[in-house]
């Protein structure tokens, strides 16, 4: 179980600096719906995070045993690890020499959502190509290592619960202290905004040498 633990931490950090969920997560609460938006959104992200990431560590738990060791692990791990040093590349480069803003035609629609819209957006953001290459991580990490059905569970919830936090604990602390919490919202959303390409570039590259050098030592 420590061994699950141990790959799983890099992988929630990854998930955690995602900037997308986090800045939708700011302007959400930053808008005159988040009443009856905020806390729908944030228990469909994280439930989403979590059945994902249950979905594909149950899968590969039930694959025969020669097909989630050795090799064929290593394989995927090289890959995944690829793709996800490929993906921080591609963020460097889309996002060098960009002036900081302190908003996107993305964020101006998210601002008016509604409920429902905003319980879509949670789903989506849990099948973006960058956060299902981390969950399809996670699910590696929990699925392939010996656990019991309760270290399971644990694994999964710590994984979720680490993954979420930038998005439960805003969330949370803007419900119990609105006033105080509306000065740094803004001042963290700016801040991500200005600092997303960096902060997504290092945590992708970090997280996808990492897995690539899990996948070698496993071919």
């Amino acid at each position: 179980m420590l061994q699950a633990i141990g790959a799983l931490l890099p992988i929630s950090l990854a998930m955690a600096l995602s900037s997308v969920p986090f800045l939708t997560t700011v302007v959400l609460l930053l808008s005159p719906k988040r009443d009856s938006t905020a806390l729908p959104y944030l228990l469909v992200y994280v439930v989403g995070m979590f059945a994902v990431a249950a979905v594909l560590s149950f899968g590969l738990a039930s694959l025969p045993r020669r097909a989630r060791t050795g090799s064929s692990l290593g394989e995927v791990e090289i890959i995944i690890g690829l793709l996800l040093i490929a993906l921080a590349i591609a963020e460097l480069i889309r996002t060098r020499g960009r002036k900081p803003t302190t908003t996107n035609p993305m964020l101006d629609r998210v601002e008016k959502f509604g409920v429902w819209p905003a319980i879509g957006f949670a789903l989506l953001l849990n099948v973006r190509p960058k956060a299902l290459l981390l969950a399809t991580a996670a699910g590696i990490a929990i699925g392939t290592a010996r656990l019991s059905p309760s270290e399971w569970f644990a694994c999964l919830l710590l994984y979720t619960v680490l993954s979420s936090a930038t998005v439960s604990v805003p969330v949370i602390m803007t419900l119990v202290r609105r006033e105080k919490m509306a000065d740094r919202l803004v001042r963290m959303r700016d801040y991500i905004l200005a600092k997303s390409g960096v902060i997504t570039f290092v945590v992708l590259l970090m997280v996808g040498v990492t897995i690539f050098g899990a996948g070698l030592t496993n071919l």
